[in-house]
């Protein structure tokens, strides 16, 4: 999916600013592979004269009751490219913060793995969890080179309200097409 700059600046509005979201792994590690109840999809656009690439999995419906946590962790990039992708080596890194995060999380049952995002030397991983508690826990196990943080923002979002615009935007581009 080829999104238009606008299209990509409210894209990285409602997830950078709406939830300061976590969206990561790009691109796909192990997400999704085998599992059934994944189904991801990979949109482009650009904000500030830099890519966005988001990872939706559009296999989850929005607004599930047993999970009304919005969890966003992010990493920053060391090395950055120029316009904001990072190299080789810390996409290997990115990739298995977002394996451990789906151990910790998904694959206990816990949340629900809905997105990732890159952009301008971030990558954010959303999550919906069952509690905050769920989504600290996670973070606090993760184990990561000490040069990097993982920052995590949390906010009660029983609607999944960040996750459905980013679906319905996602949705009424490719409806374009």
């Amino acid at each position: 999916m080829h999104m238009q700059k606008t299209n990509g600046l409210i894209r990285h509005l409602i997830f950078s600013a709406v939830c300061a979201a976590t969206v990561i792994s790009f691109p796909p590690s192990s997400i999704g592979a085998n599992n059934p109840t994944e189904s991801w999809t990979v949109g482009r656009g650009e904000a500030n004269g830099k890519p966005i690439f988001v990872r939706i999995n559009m296999a989850v419906k929005p607004g599930d009751p047993k999970y009304q946590v919005r969890a966003v962790y992010a990493i920053n990039f060391l090395h950055p490219t120029r316009d904001g992708r990072p190299e080789k080596d810390e996409t290997a890194k990115a990739n298995e913060v977002e394996d451990q995060l789906n151990q910790l999380i998904s694959q206990k049952d816990l949340g629900k793995f809905v997105a990732v995002q890159t952009h301008d030397g971030v990558r954010k991983f959303l999550f919906y969890v069952e509690s905050e508690k769920v989504a600290h826990d996670a973070e606090n196990a993760l184990k990561v080179p000490k040069e990097y943080n993982v920052n995590l923002t949390v906010a009660s979002d029983p609607s999944w309200m960040v996750y459905g615009k980013i679906r319905s935007e996602h949705e009424r581009v490719h409806a374009k097409k």
